[in-house]
Parts: structure tokens; sequence; C-alpha cells
């Protein structure tokens, strides 16, 4: 079969085309899937988890601020990396077997001062009135004179005295009820004082 320049020429680039798509094909095949397929999303590798938190201890503690704890430490854990409570430390509010945090303050209160022990109080005796020294005349005694009687305070006193300027006098003891403010009661314990002269 007798071919033309032109054809033969076109032949041969059609074996070559053909062979270089043979060999292209055959690399492909055997090269490795470098790459996920075009359309699915691959995240990228988890940072690594941190081991170590920082927290802040205050308070009653030998040396508070910034500790590092490995990850899952307690609350004792952070008091021994501040060097342990001190003496007045109130370790009834602290729970050291309590996790602990990134980030988180652990207070250690002081405790609060004991008051003194108090003295048991005695029962108080009731004041005893002063007793005048000598009788009291209630018809002529002034107001200071007439606080000496048991009971009888400033205000009594001015009563008597305003009582005895409008009626002119006690005649007998038992007007003394008459006066605001005296009952039987404070009566019978001035009666033994009092005189009528």
């Amino acid at each position: 079969m007798n071919l033309t320049r032109t054809q033969q020429i076109f032949v041969g680039v059609c074996i070559a085309a053909i062979l270089v798509a043979t060999v292209i094909g055959l690399y492909g095949r055997s090269k490795p899937e470098a790459s996920s397929p075009k359309g699915v999303y691959t995240p990228p590798p988890a940072p690594a988890a941190p081991t170590t938190i920082t927290v802040y201890v205050a308070g009653a503690v030998a040396s508070p601020g910034l500790k590092t704890l490995p990850k899952g430490a307690r609350v004792n854990d952070a008091l021994v990396a501040a060097g342990g409570v001190t003496a007045e430390a109130d370790t009834t509010q602290v729970n050291p077997a309590a996790l602990i945090e990134d980030g988180q303050r652990i207070d250690v209160p002081v405790r609060a001062p004991t008051p003194p022990p108090s003295l048991p109080t005695l029962p108080t005796q009731p004041a005893q009135s002063e007793r005048p020294s000598r009788p009291v005349n209630v018809n002529t005694a002034t107001a200071d004179e007439l606080q000496s009687l048991p009971g009888i305070g400033p205000v009594l006193a001015e009563q008597i005295v305003e009582y005895r300027r409008q009626v002119g006098g006690f005649r007998r003891v038992d007007d003394l009820a008459s006066v605001p403010g005296i009952g039987p009661k404070r009566l019978a314990e001035i009666r033994p004082f009092i005189v009528l002269q």
C-alpha cells in the first residue's frame, strides 16, 4: 500500500500520540495517590492537649502566687506548691480533695480570732435604796431632802413640794397617796422614814 508523504506523517503522529497516551496511563496507575479525592475535606491534626495547668493561690499560705501543676491536680497539690498553709489558716473552709482547673483562684481564708472566754455572770443584787439618816418632815423638807426617801427622785420630790404648796401641807402620812406617782407600794416604803411635825 502506497501512502503519500502527508498520510505517512499523519500516521506517524497518531502512533506517537497513542504511545504517549499509553505511557502516561501506565505511569498514572503505578503512581500512588498523594492527595485525597476532590471535594473531601480532611481536617488538620488536632493540637496536643496541654499536660499542665496554672492556678493562683492566695490567702494564708507561705508563698502565694501563680503555680504550675500537672493536669488533674487537686487543691492539696496547689497548697503544697504554695509552701503549705500558715498557722492562722482556716483549713475548714478549704476542700483539699477538690479537682482544680486551669486559671482557677484558690483562696485560703484566715481563721477568725477566738473571743476570750466570758466570765460567768453573777446574779446582781438589787440596789438597796438609800435610807435617810434621820426622819424627813414632808411638810418642811426641801426637794433635795425629800430625795433621800426610798424611791423618791427629783420629779416626785417636786410634785410633793407642789402638792404641799397647793393644799397647805399633809395632815396624815396617807395623804401622800394623793401625790401623783406615789402609790400604795411606794407609800409603804417611805412611811417609816417620814414625820409630819
